[in-house]
């Protein structure tokens, strides 16, 4: 008897193809749907020239997607991409997620707490300050970055043009020359302020080697570090980092990033804004396929480990029928062993006899 042979297994292959069927019927759903939060005109595929014949291959009416574009670029690419906008220019749309959920009315945007820069503010400092040897040096820090000593010209200063002289030489300083430090006089005190909003936005003062920054009000002065934004997007509290507020993970604006730019004053009672967004056919397709592919539970994992599943199934029963063959093919060898023994002595029995009778039949006739 043959053994089985695995490439007789027929079953696996239409599993394949059941689960193959599955995920393209789920790809060109994606790509037909409409895009909710963009006008009618330019919401779906077909409106901007697809076609799909009676085989269910698509094409694209060039001329019409040329029509579509002259007229509203904007729109065909929001089509496409994902896209968001708000009422408010002080909260802007920044990006979002596939974990982020459209929400066709839009998600509010209520804000707490503005962003804020850091700052050092330097003690009272009289009418005029002098500048020698020494105080002239002095050294500043933004966010754990130092600048090079800055050196200042030996002179007697008032706080504004001494304000304006730390400025022009830190605009100057390899390290933090283009970071947007701002130094300015405020009420009789110097006040270094940070171009970084956030809490990690921090600025320090320290004297040259040698130095004595007293006079210049920069010993005994404050460090106030910035401060987040705060507040929340769909009622759901968001996270602030800087400018940055970001939709909760678990929530449906998860992933949703808003740009905050109001100030203390522009603070509402009510919500600040309504963020409305839209992911284009493009981004769904990519969240669509990231999920397909998902190598924990996407449907391709899942595919392979039913056909995985199905193939060591018949790998055991294979075994199990190649198992029997054996054992049946040993105990046929043995009887035929036995029957072939048997017929031997048989064949023996049947010589003798008949030499026998041969014998017998000669003595009869003589």
């Amino acid at each position: 008897m043959s053994k089985f042979d695995k490439s007789s297994n027929t079953a696996a292959p239409l599993l394949s193809d059941r689960n193959l069927a599955q995920m393209v019927n789920e790809i060109a759903t994606t790509t037909i749907a409409t895009v909710s939060g963009l006008p009618q005109s330019t919401n779906m595929l077909f409106s901007i020239g697809l076609k799909i014949d009676d085989r269910g291959l698509m094409s694209i009416d060039e001329k019409k997607l040329n029509e579509k574009i002259v007229d509203n670029f904007s729109d065909v690419a929001n089509l496409f991409r994902s896209h968001g906008n708000t009422d408010n220019p002080g909260v802007s749309f920044l990006g979002m997620t596939e974990e982020t959920r459209v929400n066709p009315n839009g998600y509010r945007v209520d804000v707490s707490n503005t962003a804020k820069r850091g700052f050092y503010q330097g003690t009272p400092l009289t009418g005029t300050i002098k500048v020698d040897d020494t105080n002239n040096v002095l050294v500043v820090k933004m966010n754990g970055r130092v600048s090079d000593p800055l050196e200042l010209r030996k002179d007697i200063y008032t706080p504004g043009s001494l304000a304006k002289t730390i400025q022009n030489r830190l605009m100057e300083d390899k390290v933090l020359g283009r970071r947007g430090i701002q130094v300015r006089e405020e009420e009789g005190r110097l006040k270094i302020v940070s171009s970084t909003y956030g809490s990690n936005s921090t600025i320090d003062v320290e004297a040259g080697s040698g130095m004595d920054l007293a006079s210049l009000g920069l010993v005994d002065g404050i460090s106030t570090a910035g401060e987040d934004v705060a507040g929340s997007i769909g009622n759901v509290e968001a996270k602030g980092r800087g400018q940055l507020l970001v939709g909760a993970e678990g929530s449906n604006t998860e992933g949703l990033r808003i740009f905050v730019t109001l100030g203390e004053n522009d603070l509402l009672d009510a919500e600040e804004a309504t963020v409305k967004i839209s992911k284009g056919v493009a981004v769904k397709l990519g969240d669509k396929l990231s999920k397909l592919n998902d190598p924990l539970g996407g449907n391709v994992k899942r595919a392979t480990d039913d056909i995985t599943g199905q193939m060591s199934s018949f790998d055991e029963q294979i075994k199990r029928l190649n198992k029997r063959a054996d054992s049946k093919r040993s105990r046929l060898q043995n009887k035929f062993a036995k029957l072939d023994s048997t017929m031997g002595r048989l064949k023996s029995q049947q010589s003798y006899i008949s030499q026998q009778l041969s014998a017998m039949s000669g003595g009869k006739k003589s």
